[in-house]
């Protein structure tokens, strides 16, 4: 199994790889890797105390597996409220706000796609997203507008090449996007992926499907791919637009469900892949395909 993290700075990779691990397996699992490529825009972060301690502590999961399918009612508590714990909300609002808010501007992207077919942007639609997403996102704008795509995508296509066998990729945030790319390159056609899991991913926003895969619609999912599952907090301002069936396809391969995690801004990896459900997805999807180093 590969993790592919998302954007913004991490704690140094091992120390990152053994989080996740632990999160998901309780310990360190030789045959899991990480595509690594925070160390492209932002360095090496220096160990710290509490990183190391964040690793090799038991990470606290979710009380309660609060699981919206897509279709269902949104208004469903959050993750603790049935235990009495609070969710996190940025801001301070209530979450019956913000995903309120959150489904308001959903809607508005919808009737956005609705006008305009979501299939021909303009020009003047890609420089505003290159201008707002390079200042909000700088690590989306350096992946897509600043040179750095190529080095970015080698950790993934170095553990690709380095695994043998039916592999189940992870990927969060930005690294669905790598992810995606990766996998079209001819090098990777014949890798077998049974099973694509995104959590937090922006691949269903229109900007980033047309810098991802043009304006083709839907658009193809990776040939390697048997099945894709993806994940999404209401409140995830990364995820704003969590629907991929009708962007990508053949539809019939994607599942999607949403999910309440514990999360400031709801969009970390670590809190989705603690969240009962995910975790369940996850670790069965490696029992039933394991990997090999090569």
């Amino acid at each position: 199994m590969i993790y592919v993290h998302g954007i913004g700075r991490q704690d140094p990779p091992d120390i990152l790889h053994a989080r996740l691990d632990r999160i998901l397996f309780g310990e360190a699992v030789p045959e899991t890797r990480l595509a690594y490529y925070a160390d492209v825009l932002h360095g090496e972060r220096p160990p710290t105390a509490l990183g190391r301690l964040r690793a090799a502590a038991p990470h606290r999961r979710a009380t309660t597996a609060t699981v919206e399918a897509f279709g269902e009612a949104e208004g469903a508590a959050p993750a603790g409220a049935a235990d009495g714990l609070p969710d996190e909300t940025a801001g301070g609002g209530t979450v019956d706000g913000e995903t309120s808010t959150m489904r308001r501007i959903r809607d508005r992207l919808q009737r956005h796609e609705d006008a305009t077919n979501a299939d021909r942007p303009g020009w003047l639609e890609r420089e505003a997203f290159k201008l707002i997403g390079a200042r909000l996102l700088p690590d989306v704008g350096a992946y897509f507008f600043g040179g750095h795509m190529e080095a970015m995508r080698e950790p993934l296509r170095i553990a690709l090449r380095e695994t043998t066998g039916p592999v189940v990729i992870v990927s969060h945030s930005l690294g669905t996007v790598l992810a995606y790319h990766v996998l079209h390159e001819p090098e990777f056609a014949d890798v077998v992926v049974p099973h694509w899991i995104t959590i937090g991913s922006p691949l269903g926003i229109d900007e980033i499907r047309w810098l991802t895969s043009g304006v083709v619609r839907p658009a193809p999912i990776p040939p390697s791919v048997a099945r894709w599952t993806n994940i999404a907090d209401p409140l995830d301002p990364v995820a704003l637009d969590a629907t991929l069936a009708d962007e990508y396809g053949p539809a019939d391969l994607i599942e999607e469900f949403r999910v309440s995690i514990r999360s400031r801004m709801h969009h970390s990896m670590a809190a989705y892949l603690a969240h009962d459900r995910v975790r369940a997805l996850v670790t069965d999807a490696a029992a039933r395909n394991p990997a090999r180093r090569g």
